[in-house]
């Protein structure tokens, strides 16, 4: 078991005290998430600001098995209990919240959509660019 922050702090088999104590530290800005993973893409993460509240994921080593919350103004004080429970091997955490299939490849397509409307009118403007010093060079 393992807490690593976005700080870079990094806990070796966390006590509970410890992920309570490290949760408390999350910021919303340079100290942002938090995961507890069990082994690689085995793991719980939250990320957040304790203004808004928090959103957790969990994954059990695959695409298929990677679910989102679908709240995302979590209580810092639930998400300390869930990741309290999942250390401690107690799975009634699942149970807290509801949860949704993270459609990882769907995202991944949103972000490429996100991108072309971008890219494709910043080439029009280098492409128009190009042009205009191409005429006036000759």
């Amino acid at each position: 078991m393992q807490l690593e922050l976005a700080s870079g702090k990094c806990y070796k088999t966390p006590q509970s005290w410890e992920i309570d104590d490290a949760l408390g530290t999350l910021d919303g800005e340079d100290n942002n998430f938090a995961i507890l993973s069990r082994e690689d893409e085995v793991y719980i993460q939250t990320c957040g600001t304790p203004k808004d509240g928090y959103v957790l994921e969990y994954r059990e080593g695959t695409d298929d098995t990677h679910y989102q919350s679908v709240r995302e103004d979590i209580p810092i004080r639930e998400v300390r209990e869930a990741f309290t429970k999942y250390a401690s091997g107690d799975e009634s955490w699942r149970g807290m919240f509801e949860w949704k299939l993270l459609d990882l490849r769907e995202l991944v397509r949103k972000e490429r959509i996100a991108l072309a409307w971008v890219l494709v009118p910043l080439g029009m403007i280098v492409a128009a660019a190009l042009v205009g010093w191409l005429i006036k060079a000759q």
